[in-house]
Order: structure tokens, then C-alpha cells, then sequence
């Protein structure tokens, strides 16, 4: 029978979590509960380095700071909203003009009818 050596589950060590934690504190905004500008888990991970791996800091951050989410996504959302609200303006505006526009052909038809009526009658009155 062979058994598998189960290896522990890495933990970060005490100086580890402290880099982690220090570095939060600078690209954190615990008010905005989230990342300043584009930072995340991973890019925090990466700059630190020395085998920090991104999960440890997001365990850091959910238990010390706050969820996830940067500003650039949160910019990126409201830009996403502004530019919907200026959409439904423009389509409230036309379908303003497209209901003109149906009303003025509605009243071109029904002249051209009356015309044609006329001419009718002005022919069958000249026979």
C-alpha cells in the first residue's frame, strides 16, 4: 500500500501577515471599502513578494479591512450608469420626434386621401 504524504496547508508566517497588513493600510480605503485606483489581492501579493501568495492577503483583507473591489471598477460602474441615463435621454427625445413625425404623416395620408376623394369626384363630374 502507498500513502500519500499530505503536506500542511502553507500559512503565512507572523512577518508575512504584518507585511501584509502594513501594506493594506497604504492601498486600502476602509471608508470606500475597497482598493484605491486598480489594486487587488493579487497585485498586493505580487509586490510584496518574498512567496506571499494572493489568497493570504485576501483572507488578511476580508477579516481586517473590507470586501473586495477596487476603485477603477467602481468608476467604471458609474461611467457604465451615466452613459445609460444619457442613452435614455436621447431615446425619450426621439421617440418624441418619431411620434411627431408618425402624427405629421398620419395627417399627409389622410390630406392625400382627401385629395384623391376630390379628384374623383371633380372626374366623375366632368364625364
Amino acid at each position: 500500500m502507498v500513502r500519500a504524504k499530505v503536506e500542511p496547508i502553507r500559512e503565512p508566517s507572523r512577518d508575512q501577515k504584518r507585511e501584509i497588513t502594513l501594506m493594506l493600510n497604504d492601498v486600502y480605503d476602509i471608508e470606500k471599502q475597497c482598493y484605491k485606483k486598480s489594486e487587488t489581492d493579487a497585485s498586493v501579493a505580487e509586490v510584496l513578494g518574498t512567496g506571499i501568495l494572493w489568497g493570504w492577503v485576501a483572507k488578511i483583507r476580508e477579516d481586517m479591512f473590507g470586501p473586495d473591489g477596487n476603485e477603477d471598477d467602481q468608476l467604471t460602474v458609474g461611467e457604465a450608469k451615466l452613459w445609460i441615463a444619457r442613452a435614455d435621454e436621447h431615446i425619450a427625445k426621439f421617440e418624441k420626434q418619431i411620434n411627431a413625425l408618425q402624427t405629421t404623416l398620419n395627417n399627409i395620408q389622410a390630406t392625400r386621401k382627401e385629395v384623391d376623394g376630390f379628384l374623383q369626384t371633380l372626374e366623375r363630374m366632368a364625364k
